[in-house]
């Protein structure tokens, strides 16, 4: 008996994905990975870390088109790591660390401050 000859190819195999950046978030705002490292590693310490931005334009609601929804306009971003607190009187500042209002009380910060991803990228570009 005959058997009629079947023409095989290779099975169909999508291209895989470029695996993507990851995208560092706090507080639902993009962040640099230097700064979300700073983050995770205050928290591994065990001390409280607080995320501000210097809102150069108001309200998170009334940001113009033309200002980064980012940074709120103010080309970077803020990173507390909390030394000491919370205190009901202002702290006197020691050595690098410096007086905070977060959350209804006063701490002893560390801060550093941060470019915005969004703006930088936007300039680098």
């Amino acid at each position: 008996m005959y058997q009629q000859p079947t023409m095989t190819r290779a099975a169909y195999r999508p291209e895989p994905d470029r695996p993507q950046r990851p995208r560092f978030q706090l507080a639902g705002r993009r962040v640099t990975q230097e700064m979300f490292y700073a983050a995770e590693q205050g928290k591994r310490g065990g001390n409280r870390v607080f995320f501000f931005t210097l809102t150069a334009c108001g309200d998170e609601t009334d940001v113009a088109p033309t200002v980064c929804a980012n940074c709120l306009g103010a080309e970077c971003l803020g990173l507390d790591v909390v030394t000491a607190g919370p205190l009901r009187d202002i702290p006197t500042p020691t050595g690098s660390s410096r007086a905070a209002w977060h959350a209804g009380a006063w701490w002893l910060v560390a801060r550093a401050m941060y470019p915005c991803p969004v703006c930088m990228r936007e300039i680098v570009l």
